[in-house]
């Protein structure tokens, strides 16, 4: 199973630059979670501390205005991540995350990425460079 998971984190760009070693790694450190269609994966104001990889099915990223309505800021496939600036600030989440079909998830804890970024420092410069993408 690890090594599938590191597999799939290897086609996830924030993780593509990485060695095989590392990937395993990481993948022995994630938490896979399943969530139905409409559940809620992170509620806006949660505290932020885990990177969430999407692996199967597919979320939507939104914020529910004043008047109720919701605004979808963007929809995630496959491969998307969010909650990497949590690794970073500690900021609580920006906005709420939605199931729109059954959803399979990599969880990765704020502290067990810490450990990776200064056990190999080309992690951070990884992150770095996604985010700066972005």
């Amino acid at each position: 199973m690890t090594a599938q998971t590191a597999d799939f984190l290897a086609s996830v760009p924030m993780f593509s630059g990485l060695q095989r070693d590392e990937l395993l790694k990481f993948a022995e450190l994630t938490r896979e979670r399943t969530y139905p269609k409409g559940s809620v994966i992170l509620f806006q104001g949660d505290p932020g501390d885990s990177l969430y990889v999407l692996r199967q099915g597919r979320a939507k990223v939104v914020l529910i205005g004043e008047d109720g309505r919701e605004v979808i800021l963007g929809v995630l496939e496959p491969g998307a991540h969010f909650g990497e600036l949590a690794l970073i600030d500690d900021q609580p989440r920006s906005a709420h995350v939605i199931a729109m079909e059954d959803s399979q998830l990599l969880i990765l804890r704020r502290e067990d990425f810490r450990r990776r970024v200064e056990a190999n420092q080309s992690v951070g410069w990884a992150l770095l460079t996604e985010l700066s993408r972005r």
